[in-house]
């Protein structure tokens, strides 16, 4: 938390926008930081947690000594030298994020935090959108029930590349 430079309240809201994390309190979140919680954490808490921080769940449960192990093993394998060289390799795999990546770059720095945040709100409404339809054909049992009227989490996207 301290590396992150993230208040106890920063951390606790970030972390009860995670899946399953929603009600963790904020005298079990010290309790987690300080050590001294007296059962094991849950998945979602730790994946939870993870997220938040922007590590990995290895990292937070002493398996790995890089927060960062997948990122830092991709710039050693390809000895990537500069940013530049980062995004050609990132074109080869996906040429459409490749050339976000290099958009992104020259908008200021306070823009680009703001940019992130709204794509990682868009993340999590995507997620409960997703496990919200899951639960309602959970729930009717059908394949694919119809969404209720004026319901935002029941989304339709226009595929038509005119537009």
């Amino acid at each position: 938390m301290k590396e992150k430079r993230l208040s106890s309240a920063r951390l606790l809201a970030l972390l009860r926008c995670t899946d399953g994390n929603e009600r963790v309190s904020r005298p079990t979140l010290s309790k987690l930081v300080s050590g001294s919680y007296g059962a094991t954490p849950s998945v979602n808490v730790v994946r939870g947690l993870a997220l938040a921080l922007n590590t990995t769940t290895d990292y937070l449960l002493g398996l790995s000594d890089e927060p960062q192990p997948g990122a830092m093993a991709f710039l050693r394998r390809y000895g990537l030298a500069d940013e530049e060289q980062l995004l050609d390799r990132l074109a080869e795999q996906n040429k459409e994020l490749a050339d976000v990546m290099r958009a992104v770059r020259d908008i200021p720095d306070e823009e680009q935090a703001a940019i992130l945040q709204h794509l990682k709100n868009d993340v999590l409404f995507v997620r409960r959108m997703v496990a919200e339809r899951a639960a309602a054909q959970a729930s009717t049992g059908a394949d694919h029930p119809d969404p209720p009227a004026n319901n935002p989490l029941y989304l339709s996207w226009d595929t038509d590349d005119d537009h």
